[in-house]
């Protein structure tokens, strides 16, 4: 294209750009906007009708109803400005537009592989083989999107995978034993001369011996082998501890960590199963408990199947009792006793806990007791909504002290009691605790034998209940009739409104016998 040559270079380049760049270049006699182009100024005045939006978008949750009677750009400028974190039970029911929906699916979908790629770093960390040092510079990248980590399995030192493996096979001195018991009595000072010849020269062919599985590494000594993760064969006895990840180093630089669930176990082991590389140890938990301490913003903790016990939980207390936003603690499948059980008071007390799982543990009626003073003194403070105690020995004094509690307790909705060995003898305090609460929706009491007798206690308690909606009976050997019987008074409480209690219940009876008497009914 031919220029006249009269016309400016700048004016080209402004009114016929070809990228952003050229964009920028600057108009002659001090002019700074080109009113041909709407798009030219990079700062305008928004108008009347933006800012409208603008505060519409901040105050989405008080006025849903709005982002209805918006149409064409106003409405795309309102649903580009609505944040991600909105509540969904009101964004489900006002928003229909998928433009919204699918930069929701974006924005979890980079959180969810981003948080799926540090899971899988940590879960193939191999310690004493590998370093952190590519992790930790990772983190700082990574801080602001991790919200979750579910680390379901944690690599020991190789040394314990392949420490044991030829445990089975005879060894030298094994082999030198049994030449010396087939050994006749008159050769027994040649005998044990050859055996002091031969166990000197076992020890010297250990020391220049090459590890199996590598070549020219001879001058390796055992502290280096087990730096490294070498075997060197049966003949070295090289004990090392199961330390795993070290999470002092980790959680530190995760500021915004909210969920962490974690387990001390190996899958897909294989032939290299070993007990050894099977739950924590001591130092494993100093570790945690240094990381634990800086995750200020932590709201659920879980660590299960990891044959966590009191002395290690120990060691986790530490870390734990200065969080002060926890909601979920898990615990499950490890051997907490009734030694934890103070200690985790104290952690419920700093914190507004509303789901505790202690399923497959150790407890008796001792940590039964202590949590049931919890649920008593600390009932103004108290949170405490979902108690999980199942496959554990409380027996009947255990669920005495728990029902005894809940007589009183007006915030736990969820409890499971199941695989206790309760018996008869603690039916008549279920039956006491179910006329008195009017706040627990949940209980399973499946496989414990209560019997007929106490299936006929707990009838009698759930006639008077009005809010239990599930009984779980599984398993108890109550009777036919009592299962018939509880089953039609939980769907009664069913199909009752949410604010229904025993007084209306008894109120409705008494007006559903007068008229069937022929009374005069009250005006309602």
């Amino acid at each position: 294209m031919n220029l006249l040559h009269n016309i400016p270079v700048e004016y080209y380049y402004a009114y016929f750009h070809e990228n952003e760049n050229q964009q920028a270049l600057s108009l002659p006699c001090g002019n700074t906007i080109c009113a041909e182009d709407p798009h030219w100024d990079s700062n305008p005045v928004p108008r009347l009708s933006e800012l409208s939006v603008f505060t519409l978008a901040r105050f989405f949750t008080r006025k849903p109803k709005v982002v209805k009677f918006l149409k064409g750009s106003d409405r795309a400028l309102y649903l580009d400005l609505l944040s991600t974190d909105e509540p969904l039970t009101v964004t489900a029911e006002h928003i229909d537009d998928e433009a919204y929906w699918k930069k929701c699916c974006k924005e979890k979908l980079r959180h969810l592989y981003l948080e799926r790629h540090l899971e899988g770093l940590l879960e193939s960390f191999r310690p004493l083989e590998m370093d952190l040092y590519d992790i930790k510079e990772l983190l700082p990248t990574l801080e602001p999107f991790i919200k979750k980590l579910n680390v379901t399995k944690l690599l020991p030192p190789i040394v314990l995978m392949t420490q044991g493996r030829d445990s089975h096979l005879p060894s030298d001195d094994d082999d030198l034993d049994d030449d010396d018991n087939l050994s006749g009595e008159g050769e027994e000072g040649e005998s044990d001369g050859e055996l002091q010849t031969g166990n000197q020269g076992l020890k010297a062919k250990s020391e220049i011996s090459t590890p199996r599985g590598s070549s020219g590494l001879s001058h390796i000594s055992a502290d280096d082998s087990i730096r490294y993760g070498i075997h060197t064969g049966p003949e070295i006895n090289m004990k090392v501890p199961g330390n795993h990840l070290d999470f002092g180093q980790i959680l530190p630089s995760l500021g915004e960590l909210e969920e962490f669930s974690v387990t001390y176990q190996l899958r897909n082991c294989g032939t290299d199963f070993r007990w050894n590389i099977y739950g924590m140890t001591s130092r494993d938990g100093d570790y945690l408990a240094v990381g634990l301490k800086s995750s200020k913003m932590l709201r659920k903790f879980s660590i299960w199947k990891s044959n966590l016990d009191d002395d290690k939980f120990y060691d986790i207390y530490d870390g734990l009792k200065n969080l002060t936003r926890l909601e979920v603690l898990e615990f499950s499948n490890n051997f907490l006793s009734d030694e934890s059980a103070t200690s985790l008071v104290r952690i419920l007390n700093c914190n507004q806990i509303v789901h505790l799982d202690l399923t497959n543990n150790a407890f008796t009626s001792g940590g039964a007791e202590i949590l049931a003073k919890f649920l008593l003194s600390a009932e103004s403070k108290c949170k405490l909504k979902r108690l999980l105690f199942s496959l554990n020995n409380l027996r009947s004094e255990g669920c005495m002290h728990l029902c005894e509690a809940l007589v009183k307790n007006r915030t736990l909705c969820h409890l499971d009691i199941s695989s206790n060995r309760l018996d008869s003898k603690c039916a008549k305090h279920i039956a006491k605790m179910l006329r008195a609460n009017q706040t627990l929706r949940v209980l399973n009491l499946s496989n414990n034998n209560l019997g007929p007798e106490g299936g006929t206690e707990i009838s009698r308690g759930m006639a008077l209940n009005s809010t239990l909606q599930v009984l779980d009976l599984r398993l108890t050997f109550c009777g036919k009739d009592v299962d018939l019987a509880t089953q039609a008074k939980l769907l009664s409480n069913k199909s009752k409104p949410s604010g229904w209690s025993i007084r209306d219940e008894l109120r409705e009876k008494l007006v559903t016998s007068r008229a069937r008497a022929g009374d005069i009914v009250p005006r309602q």
